[in-house]
């Protein structure tokens, strides 16, 4: 495994710059507002969150759901061909199809535009090569940078376009611990690129989605990626890259997702991790 950390001085300089231009006024109420006795905090009694208790029972749910699929037959235990046995799997939950692996799809290459100019002054782009180099080198690979700096919506980018220019195989997945997170950064990086949403760069979250055969980003939310980990047993032989979004939440549902990762990472795959 690899880490990699940038520097984002200038963002830092910058916020610096913004606080020291605070006016005189809002200064002087600062620090009136300092100067005030500070109120005492009354405690409020506690109550049940059913929402919460809901949420937990759901991922109880979940981690049989799991433990159920760890005890179903494996590829190999299907008969000698790689593929005999994949059509009679049936989801039991809503998850991201499955996009196979095949040197035919290469055609998007063709059919979208990959040259991109990226915006240099962030500071992920002073990286791009190290973490390309680094993602080809390394199964898994932690990622480091504060909130601003490119990670989310950029590095995708620097992959898929990598796989462009030497014309093989790329099939990525961002997760997002949110809905709106997954659907606006997708609408986002199409925007950017001039990709029709729902082609190139597509999402999917509960009840909701964008995708089609040419979809080569997709963004989705924990939830859905937890999901097809559980029900689709194949679910790694879809996708070149996985990129696990805001790990450093670290809810119940990255959690989980990083433990079957981990155990799929036991036998050989050529899908790459990124956190």
């Amino acid at each position: 495994m690899k880490n990699i950390e940038f520097d984002d001085t200038d963002l830092k300089k910058k916020g610096v710059r913004k606080f020291l231009a605070l006016s005189s006024k809002l200064k002087k109420r600062i620090q009136n507002d300092a100067e005030q006795p500070t109120p005492e905090i009354v405690p409020k009694p506690l109550t049940k969150d059913k929402s919460k208790e809901e949420e937990s029972l759901k991922l109880q749910a979940m981690k049989r759901d799991y433990e159920s699929a760890k005890s179903k037959p494996q590829i190999d235990d299907f008969g000698d061909s790689d593929n005999e046995g994949l059509n009679d799997i049936e989801p039991v939950v809503e998850t991201v199809e499955k996009i196979p692996i095949a040197t035919d799809s290469l055609y998007i290459y063709d059919n979208y535009d990959f040259n991109y100019k990226y915006d240099e002054s962030l500071p992920v782009f002073k990286h791009r090569e190290e973490i390309l180099k680094t993602i080809q080198e390394y199964p898994v690979c932690v990622i480091a940078g504060s909130t601003g700096s490119g990670k989310t919506t950029v590095i995708p980018q620097f992959i898929i376009d990598s796989h462009a220019l030497n014309r093989t195989y790329c099939n990525i997945l961002i997760t997002q611990p949110r809905r709106v997170a997954a659907i606006s950064t997708a609408t986002r990086v199409s925007m950017e690129r001039g990709w029709p949403l729902g082609t190139v760069v597509g999402y999917s979250v509960s009840l909701n989605r964008s995708v089609s055969d040419d979809t080569r980003l997709f963004y989705v939310t924990t939830g859905v990626l937890l999901q097809s980990l559980v029900s689709n047993p194949y679910f790694f032989h879809s996708f070149s890259h996985i990129i696990i979004d805001e790990v450093h939440e670290r809810t119940e549902e990255i959690d989980l997702c990083l433990m079957v990762i981990k155990n799929a990472l036991s036998e050989p795959l050529k899908t790459k991790v990124l956190n």
